[in-house]
């Protein structure tokens, strides 16, 4: 899967292969309707449809996405356990199924919106976006050098 990232002051240039069928999948995080996140995620659905792209796109705001991360969902190595929430079992089928992901947001100090951050926390989770090792293992044996400056 290829992250592509959009900057709302950019020129739209989605790279689609001639001849392929891409599956990209397209997030919005704006409360507001109308607002230039809006106008700038319809560009995006637009340009990669026209462009022969398969678009999945979301409104995470307007679809009501639960952004609240659960105590069962805090697991950082292990798979993560299937989800109880029909709808993050939803994102996340389609995360595993995607060719790429493009989010639409705005920058509000210094972070995105809380509902993106949640649907990062509950949707990219191991096993689905990512996958570690096991958590056991060791740390390099720096007694040696104890008491040593740099």
């Amino acid at each position: 899967m290829r992250l592509l990232l959009v900057h709302a002051c950019s020129s739209l240039r989605v790279p689609v292969p001639a001849g392929g069928r891409m599956r990209i999948a397209v997030y919005l995080a704006h409360p507001r309707a109308g607002s230039f996140n809006h106008a700038v995620f319809d560009a995006v659905v637009e340009e990669l449809r026209g462009r022969g792209a398969e678009v999945v796109a979301h409104d995470l705001c307007a679809e009501g996405f639960p952004a609240v991360l659960t105590a069962d969902e805090t697991g950082t190595v292990e798979a993560a356990e299937a989800a109880q929430d029909a709808q993050v079992a939803q994102h996340r089928a389609e995360v595993a199924a995607v060719d790429g992901m493009v989010f639409v947001h705005p920058n509000w100090w210094g972070m995105p919106p809380a509902v993106l951050t949640g649907w990062v926390q509950r949707v990219l989770v191991p096993g689905v976006a990512y996958k570690l090792g096991a958590a056991e293992g060791s740390l390099p044996d720096y007694s040696e050098r104890a008491g040593r400056s740099c």
